[in-house]
């Protein structure tokens, strides 16, 4: 065991959540999904008492028995008593059948309807929250691993969700317009092509706090247009199945010109890799790249065109930041939706 893990359970079983939240997940030597710290958060709030209201951790439960299948190809075990899908269910009737509650209460359970929680006889408070299936398939996405739990009905177990699965693959097809292959996600290729570290773009600078919207760049005066960047997510046929990879797209006119980028990212590896990359398409033919690779903390970046910058026309399209954290990746979020910018020559 190692020393980070025996600190964590020690402050479990102490009930110091917030030293687990703000000093000790920090230090994980694994990746930490977000929605755990979620669950840290609500044991703050509501299991104070440690005697009579103690946290159940099934999102740090979920990392470590995806960590021990994924590393030493073990059968189902610690996370075999509590199937997420029966406990959501349970949660779900619960919260509609007010007999069904009555009788769970019967057998010793409680129902916290504001924070979202449902305490289990000697087993603690169980944070299931607004969004219990997607904190489920984001553990999965930080180790890059499906968690398989016991089936009854066959020799092996199988991952939960199968249903909820099935019917995001099927709401994700492709879109036609969109230039996106499989091949993008490759992470042997994604690192063969950024191993260097190749700093080719200037960056910009902007002047002064009063004139905010304007920048020197490669001597040149540019003003920040009015032009809109609106991104979507999208997913591409072939990348659908791997929830630890996300892809955003925007496109739109400069100047008579057709403008398509799209927005690459993956976590990979057992010592996480974390991907980034944007690809400009200008009349549908890929004009550049630019984006790079780190560690699982942001750290030894590896980049390629970055910031960047190029130019159509009289138009500059400018990113010195990737839409999401190089240290983290919620699948469906931009941490900074504004990172990529159009900027306009400005004339004498």
């Amino acid at each position: 065991m190692s020393l980070w893990l025996q600190a964590v359970l020690e402050n479990f079983a102490s009930g110091d959540y917030e030293h687990l939240r703000v000093n000790l997940m920090p230090m994980a030597p694994i990746p930490i999904p977000q929605c755990m710290m979620r669950e840290l958060a609500f044991g703050e709030r509501c299991c104070r008492e440690l005697e009579k209201d103690r946290l159940f951790p099934i999102r740090f439960i979920w990392l470590m028995e995806a960590h021990e299948q994924r590393m030493f190809d073990l059968d189902p075990t610690r996370s075999s008593y509590i199937h997420p899908e029966k406990l959501l269910d349970h949660w779900n009737r619960a919260s509609s059948d007010a007999e069904y509650r009555k009788s769970l209460e019967a057998s010793g359970c409680q129902f916290d309807f504001v924070e979202k929680a449902i305490k289990v006889e000697d087993m603690g408070w169980i944070y299931i929250g607004e969004q219990f299936i997607e904190d489920f398939l984001q553990v999965e996405a930080v180790l890059g691993f499906a968690i398989c739990f016991p089936d009854p009905l066959v020799k092996e177990g199988k991952p939960a969700f199968q249903a909820e699965r099935l019917h995001r693959r099927e709401e994700q097809k492709t879109d036609p317009s969109c230039p996106a292959i499989p091949e993008w996600w490759d992470v042997d290729e994604f690192r063969e092509f950024y191993k260097d570290q190749i700093k080719s773009a200037e960056k910009i600078k902007i002047l002064g706090a009063e004139k905010k919207n304007l920048a020197k760049w490669r001597g040149q005066l540019w003003r920040k247009s009015d032009i809109p960047v609106i991104w979507t997510q999208a997913i591409t046929k072939g990348v659908s199945g791997f929830i630890n990879r996300d892809h955003w797209h925007a496109s739109f006119s400069l100047g008579g010109h057709d403008l398509h980028i799209d927005y690459v990212s993956l976590l990979a590896g057992v010592f996480t890799i974390s991907c980034r990359e944007y690809r400009i398409f200008v009349n549908q033919n890929e004009a550049t790249r630019g984006g790079g690779f780190t560690g699982k903390d942001g750290s030894h970046p590896n980049m390629r065109n970055f910031p960047l910058a190029h130019v159509v026309d009289d138009y500059l399209i400018y990113a010195d930041n990737p839409l999401q954290s190089w240290k983290q990746l919620e699948i469906g979020k931009l941490d900074y939706p504004n990172a990529l910018s159009v900027w306009k020559l400005e004339k004498n």
